[in-house]
């Protein structure tokens, strides 16, 4: 049937990222390999198996912001269930992983993506103050941090 032959395709193309993965683990540019899988994964894994993939990739490859966008995507679009609840939760899941495991000279820049996703969600989903309440957060950490705060370690201070 064509949906067993989309699946054999999807593992054959599968199998040939897999293997470009791994000839290529020290290439800066790999994240469009790292899609590739994904994308045929899709067609071949369940949710569950989906959700585990989506999981790894993000914890071991964090400096793709590709990844994160497109993870985001997948989550705001293709995934069963879209509600306020699950999608606020994606946000807070992806905060908390890259705050964790993220790495690289685009830490910075993908966290205030990830930010930027999730206060332009809330304004979308009618929730205003919130988002516009998050960004007076970050200003005020940031630029107008009190003088007892200054110096310390980043756990330290969002405690």
């Amino acid at each position: 049937s064509h949906h067993d032959d989309i699946q054999v395709v999807a593992r054959a193309k599968l199998y040939v990222y897999e293997r470009a993965i791994k000839a290529n683990a020290q290439n800066p540019e790999r994240d469009h390999l790292l899609l590739g899988r994904m994308e045929e994964g899709a067609k071949v894994w369940d949710a569950t198996n989906l959700a585990l993939e989506w999981d790894a990739v993000l914890r071991h490859h964090s400096e793709f912001i590709s990844l994160w966008i497109e993870y985001l995507d997948y989550c705001q679009t293709d995934s069963q269930g879209f509600n306020f609840d699950s999608c606020f939760k994606t946000y807070v899941y992806c905060l908390n992983i890259h705050s964790r495991v993220g790495s690289g000279p685009q830490k910075t820049f993908i966290r205030s993506y990830l930010l930027l996703r999730l206060t332009l969600f809330l304004r979308e989903s009618g929730h205003v103050e919130l988002a516009v309440g998050l960004w007076q957060a970050v200003l005020e950490f940031t630029c107008f941090r009190p003088a007892h705060l200054m110096g310390k370690k980043e756990e330290a201070l969002v405690e």
